[in-house]
């Protein structure tokens, strides 16, 4: 199931990439749309080296605690990526909620490295 979100996840960005270049950088889609789809291209980029780093990391150093309370960690930043991103414009903070999206694939990773192989 993770690896299916993580899939969908970049592949609706890259359908998606035209709107998101010509609503984040105006002033670039107006001098050139290549130019401004190959800038925006860099949300799928760090959206990979979010889950890249972020899931093996989370997945890592959260194996033994309780998973109701990781959950709940998890939820908190996961919510809290997106809603920081929303407060600035500045193409640093894009990088915000594809980070964070790290945090949907920890649990998938952690509970098949703690389930007893049969």
């Amino acid at each position: 199931m993770g690896g299916f979100a993580i899939g969908t996840t970049e592949f609706v960005a890259m359908g998606l990439l035209p709107q998101l270049a010509a609503d984040l950088l105006p002033e670039v889609a107006a001098r050139s749309t290549e130019a401004a789809n190959a800038q925006a291209g860099t949300l799928i980029s760090a959206y990979a080296l979010g889950v890249v780093v972020g899931a093996p990391t989370i997945a890592a150093a959260s194996a033994r605690a309780p998973r109701r309370k990781l959950l709940l960690w998890l939820l908190l930043a996961f919510t809290l990526g997106p809603s920081s991103a929303r407060s600035s414009r500045a193409s640093a903070s894009w990088s915000s909620p594809a980070s964070s999206r790290a945090c949907r694939t920890a649990p998938t990773s952690a509970s098949r490295r703690s389930s007893p192989r049969s």
